[in-house]
């Protein structure tokens, strides 16, 4: 078993998150220790350094993109401000979600750096459980840690996600719409009724000139 200590859960969070096609990951079982190796072999630069497999060593799958995407769910309806929430919620929905996610974040400094540390938590999380699962920790050392690293309260974040208060948020958000709609359509009604008016007035004008005797017209 490996001392906790020893591992370079870094650099296994970064395994467990790369999807590239171009390199894969594999760790030391004795040290703890994660590299990254191109998945061509021919691009390997010391060709008499004996690849990982060789070496018992074990390799490092990534996680499902399923769960990182619900990471970006979870993170986003814990957003306090109505606004950015509504922005988010816009970001992650349909392809390219995880983009547009980052794109949307720098719009909000603080609320990217709430993501960064929900964001590692949850990898760090994930990390020490796959640990545990390939039998390199033991499993109430792993438990401990996971334990350790909950999900941060952050002043940015409204906490557990209240599914009444943001349903509420929802409405009256609605409301706001609908009654600035309304304004609109208002206010468009009054601007046509007054061109009527005056389209009226100065068609009387000109019908009234052409009744009128050839010496009264203006």
């Amino acid at each position: 078993m490996l001392d906790l200590k020893a591992v370079d859960l870094n650099s296994l969070c970064e395994a467990l998150e790369d999807h590239s096609d171009y390199t894969e990951w594999w760790l030391d079982p004795e040290t703890g220790e994660a590299e990254a190796w191109p998945s061509d072999l021919s691009a390997i630069d010391d060709v008499e350094e004996a690849h990982p497999a060789e070496r018992n060593w074990i390799r490092v799958e990534p996680l499902p993109s399923n769960e990182s995407y619900q990471d970006l769910v979870e993170f986003t309806e814990r957003v306090r401000d109505p606004r950015s929430r509504e922005l988010l919620e816009r970001a992650i929905a349909g392809r390219g979600a995880f983009r547009r996610f980052k794109d949307t974040l720098f719009e909000f400094p603080e609320l990217r750096e709430a993501w960064f540390r929900f964001h590692d938590a949850r990898l760090e999380r994930r990390a020490l459980r796959w640990l545990a699962d390939e039998g390199l920790v033991e499993e109430d050392v792993a438990e401990r840690a996971i334990h350790e690293r909950p999900d941060p309260e952050l002043s940015e974040l409204s906490g557990p996600f209240d599914p009444v208060e943001i349903a509420l948020q929802q409405s009256e958000q609605r409301v706001e719409r609908r009654l600035r709609g309304f304004a609109v359509a208002i206010d468009d009604r009054h601007r046509r009724h007054r061109v009527l008016l005056s389209s009226s007035a100065v068609v009387n004008r000109l019908g009234g000139e052409l009744d009128a005797p050839e010496g009264e017209r203006a």
